[in-house]
C-alpha cells in the first residue's frame, strides 16, 4: 500500500494543468487551490458530480433517488450527541454514497489505493476520492445534517518532486477548529473512510499505523 502512494496523482497534472490559474486568495488556507477549485460545493441530493478515472478525468453528473437520500438522512436521525459520534456517521454516509454511485457508474469495482491503470473509469485515485468525499461533506452540510462540523478544503501531503503527493477531504470540528482527514482512498468502494486528526495523516499515516481513528463497520 505504501508504494501505491507514489502513483496516487499520476493523472492529476494531465487534468488540472489545463485549468485556468487559481489564486491562493480564492481559497484561503487551501493546500492546493487548483484542487479546491474542483470541489462541487453546490451539491444537492438531486444533482451532484462524481470524479473518476484518475485526476477527475471523467466527471459524471448524478442525483440520488428519494429512497437513497432517505437512507442517508436516517444515519443522522437521531442527531449525533458528540463530535466523535458525528464523524462516525459521516464515515457511514461517505461509504453509502460510494455504494449508491458505484452501482450506477461502475465505480463499485474501485480497488483500494491506486492500481496501475489507464483510461479506466471504474477506478479512482486520491484526487477523485478527495473531491468526491469533499462533495459529500458539502452535501451533508447544506442538508443541515452536520451540527458538530463544517467541511474544510482538501488537504495535501508529500511533494511532487518525491512522487509521494497525496490528497484527502477534511472535516473541521466546530468550536475547537480541530481538522480531521476523511480519506477513502485507502479502501475499496463502499468501505467507510479513515477519519483521523489531520496532523497525524500529514505524517504519512497509513492504515495500521498508530492513532488510527476508523469509522464503524463496513
Amino acid at each position: 500500500m505504501r508504494g501505491a502512494v507514489t502513483i496516487c496523482v499520476v493523472a492529476a497534472p494531465l487534468v488540472f494543468s489545463a485549468c485556468a490559474p487559481v489564486r491562493d486568495a480564492d481559497f484561503p488556507g487551501a493546500d492546493d487551490p487548483s484542487i479546491s477549485k474542483e470541489v462541487d460545493r453546490n451539491a444537492i441530493p438531486a444533482a451532484f458530480s462524481i470524479c473518476h478515472g484518475y485526476g477527475c478525468q471523467w466527471r459524471t453528473a448524478l442525483g440520488l433517488r428519494s429512497d437513497e437520500w432517505l437512507s442517508i438522512l436516517a444515519l443522522f436521525n437521531p442527531p449525533a450527541t458528540s463530535a466523535a459520534e458525528e464523524r462516525a456517521k459521516v464515515g457511514q454516509a461517505v461509504a453509502m454514497m460510494e455504494r449508491f454511485v458505484g452501482a450506477r457508474i461502475g465505480t463499485d469495482a474501485d480497488e483500494p489505493g491506486t492500481p496501475l491503470s489507464f483510461n479506466d473509469p471504474t477506478q479512482l485515485d486520491c484526487v477523485d476520492e478527495s473531491l468526491n468525499t469533499s462533495m459529500t461533506l458539502n452535501l451533508l452540510y447544506h442538508g443541515k445534517l452536520l451540527h458538530w462540523h463544517v467541511p474544510g478544503e482538501p488537504a495535501r501531503r508529500g511533494m511532487a518532486l518525491t512522487l509521494n503527493v497525496h490528497y484527502t477531504a477534511v472535516l473541521i470540528e466546530n468550536g475547537t477548529n480541530a481538522r480531521y482527514a476523511v480519506d477513502s482512498w485507502f479502501f475499496a468502494n463502499g468501505v467507510p473512510p479513515a477519519i483521523l486528526p489531520l496532523a497525524v495523516w500529514r505524517n504519512h499515516w497509513h492504515p495500521g499505523d498508530p492513532v488510527e481513528v476508523r469509522t464503524a463497520g463496513r
